[in-house]
């Protein structure tokens, strides 16, 4: 993806403004929710939490490509976040757009088989 940095720099630099209004959503956890719970005065508090690590890759979720690449422009990462399509329409031109988005279908199609 080296020839299509310039333009994956400038949606990192979207996603960069957007970081500060993150950060609650960021700093956050079960741990937390719990200290609040019990601040307010809950006596009795049960969380039940489930979590696994599933080692795997982009290509290994989403197999069909490139009729997902609408699904993947659409993800939104952190609620504030704006998604892949929104950075793109923020921060590229038309031309820049389309050159990153054959550069991720070609990336995407790559050790399919």
């Amino acid at each position: 993806m080296t020839p299509i940095m310039p333009i994956a720099q400038k949606l990192r630099a979207v996603y960069e403004r957007s970081r500060s209004a993150q950060a609650g959503f960021t700093d956050f956890d079960e741990r937390d929710l719990l200290k609040l719970l019990e601040n307010v005065g809950f006596l009795e508090i049960y969380l039940a939490l489930q979590s696994a690590i599933v080692p795997g890759h982009l290509r290994t979720f989403l197999p069909l490509f490139p009729s997902q690449l609408g699904s993947i422009l659409e993800i939104i990462s952190q609620p504030l976040a704006p998604t892949l399509e929104e950075a793109m329409q923020q921060a590229l031109t038309a031309d820049e757009a389309d050159q990153f988005t054959k550069s991720c279908v070609l990336w995407l199609k790559q050790d399919k088989g």
